[in-house]
């Protein structure tokens, strides 16, 4: 716990520093220190990744992050003096009860971060993806290596910054910090919003993000690009409510910073660019004369994504088809990518591809509408809100900006159903609908705290407690969930909840480490990179006729995926 502790303070000492900064280069002022420690976020994102595309993320990348950071802070030093005079003058103005919250709050987040990872994802790619970027940096044609490295998030590059690999394996809990980050800002919100006569709704939104914290806590032991995008997506919707309302420069460019950060940690939240872009329309006037800085913004964010996807995956806009003539020579075979969109499409509905391709969207809508555990659940939420919120909206919500949420949901369910309609992306949404239906009942103080108490409750359960969520998930790494354990007050678990057992193997110019004793198909764990499991490999063997081989004798140089027609 203590050594996650220091690791944040050192990470939010380094974002409130790059994020004053931005603030200062885009000359807005400085809306909340939360905020500017999310541009932070953002703004060492892009530092990472522009990095990675050379070098790789190690210990001189930490002496040149170090040495920008003093740099930065020489000469935004009032600026950040004011900022953290602001932010703990609202700190101190929160009442006994918050401050007593946020601390409980922020022991059981740190508790959780230094108990075992719980998400599977953690195991197939996280650990090696970060593993890669300390080691190498972006490394040519990675996906022909292991399918899931070519979904590199913006997360993993940033979270590869502050893993300090050099030094330990336990520290992969950016996650915890983000959600650490949201019930803050959440927190001073709510405060506000109880000590004031002006009983603003908005405040109240954004104020009840921490009663989800027991739905979130599993997941922030490993680097979740998912719930990265949660937390965004709640901060961000109310930034674009305030804004629609009554314009104000600084929060339209903390909305395009914030929305620009969620599409680089993932695609999936392209939808969320609607809310700036209806902002720029509604505002045109004011909007105008800062496209110079928007389209910067954008285009920077833009231009990480199309280099990351050109060196990792040979095609500047992985996963989608097309654009042949600009894919390089390391690129991953069209057959394979045709495969598992299609087996990804299908798996979405919770069908094998073959039932999936001769059954009508009827039956897909059937499957994927009564899926069984939290599938279902979620599924049947969000269909109940497509129905509900027009009438929700209409008599209680009397401002065009929640029209536009609604047009975004919609959008996003077409091109889901379509794509991948699982549970996990469209959760924003259902988060959002979930606090702003919260919002119009007239909770009283007393309610409001007794909702946070059961709500914390419940989180100390989930962390100190072993809960079998066999009835909610049939993925049985999923099912029992990580405790916390004594030992881990000083040093956390490691990056991983397995042990380290492989094999070293050659296939033909190519070292490849496989681990032993797992059974899951892409598993990989903290496996010495290259790591790709035996299943994998002879699944790609004998389906497609390819192994993974090094472009030229160095690892760093990459790899393709070479024809084998022996099976």
């Amino acid at each position: 716990m203590l050594l996650i502790l220091f690791s944040w303070i050192y990470i939010i000492f380094t974002s409130m520093v790059f994020g004053i900064s931005i603030n200062g280069v885009l000359k807005t002022d400085p809306y909340h220190l939360i905020i500017s420690v999310l541009h932070g976020l953002f703004g060492i994102m892009l530092f990472t990744g522009f990095w990675a595309v050379v070098l790789p993320v190690s210990v001189f990348f930490h002496v040149a992050l170090l040495i920008t950071t003093c740099t930065l802070l020489h000469f935004n030093w009032d600026n950040i003096k004011s900022s953290l005079q602001n932010f703990f003058q609202e700190v101190k103005s929160l009442s006994v009860f918050f401050k007593s919250l946020l601390v409980i709050i922020t022991l059981l987040i740190i508790a959780q971060c230094a108990s075992a990872p719980f998400l599977v994802d953690n195991e197939t790619y996280y650990i090696q993806t970060i593993a890669w970027l300390n080691e190498y940096g972006f490394v040519k044609g990675l996906v022909n290596l292991h399918l899931f490295l070519g979904q590199t998030s913006g997360w993993h590059i940033l979270q590869s910054a502050f893993s300090f690999s050099f030094l330990t394996d336990a520290l992969n809990d950016l996650s915890g910090l983000a959600l650490l980050l949201g019930n803050i800002y959440a927190l001073t919100k709510i405060n506000s919003y109880l000590k004031s006569e002006n009983t603003n709704k908005w405040y109240l939104f954004i104020g009840l993000l921490p009663i989800v914290n027991f739905l979130l806590f599993q997941f922030i032991s490993a680097p979740s690009p998912d719930l990265a995008i949660y937390v965004l997506s709640i901060i961000v919707f109310y930034l674009f409510i305030i804004l629609y309302d009554f314009y104000q420069k600084n929060i339209f460019i903390s909305l395009i910073l914030l929305t620009s950060f969620m599409v680089c940690i993932k695609l999936t939240a392209l939808p969320f660019l609607i809310f700036p872009l209806a902002t720029y329309v509604k505002y045109y006037k004011q909007t105008r004369f800062l496209n110079i800085k928007i389209f910067s913004i954008l285009g920077v964010s833009a231009c990480l994504l199309v280099t990351k996807n050109v060196i990792i995956t040979g095609n500047p806009l992985y996963p989608f088809l097309g654009m042949d003539s600009f894919k390089t020579s390391w690129h991953l075979p069209k057959p394979i990518v045709i495969y598992f969109k299609e087996y990804g499409l299908a798996y979405g509905y919770h069908m094998e591809p073959d039932f999936f391709a001769e059954t009508s969207f009827l039956v897909h809508m059937k499957h994927w509408l009564f899926a069984s555990g939290i599938h279902g659940v979620t599924n049947k939420t969000i269909m109940i809100l497509l129905v509900i919120l027009p009438f929700i909206i209409k008599k209680w919500f009397h401002q065009k900006a929640y029209w536009v949420f609604y047009i975004t949901l919609v959008l996003t369910m077409v091109v889901l159903w379509n794509t991948s309609p699982q549970y996990r992306f469209f959760l924003p949404f259902i988060l959002i609908s979930g606090l702003m239906i919260l919002s119009i009942i007239n909770l009283k103080k007393s309610a409001i705290k007794t909702i946070y108490i059961v709500s914390t409750i419940l989180v100390f359960i989930t962390v100190f407690l072993p809960i079998n969520k066999q009835a909610f998930t049939e993925n049985t790494q999923h099912q029992q969930t990580s405790i916390f354990k004594i030992d881990y007050i000083l040093t956390p678990h490691n990056n991983s909840k397995f042990p380290v057992e492989y094999d070293a193997k050659i296939i033909g110019n190519t070292p490849i480490n496989t681990p032993k004793n797992t059974d899951f198909f892409w598993e990989t764990g903290n496996t010495p990179i290259p790591a790709v499991s035996n299943a994998q490999l002879n699944y790609f063997k004998e389906y497609f006729f390819v192994v993974p081989q090094l472009r030229t004798e160095r690892l760093q140089d990459g790899f393709y995926s070479k024809k084998n027609l022996t099976k």
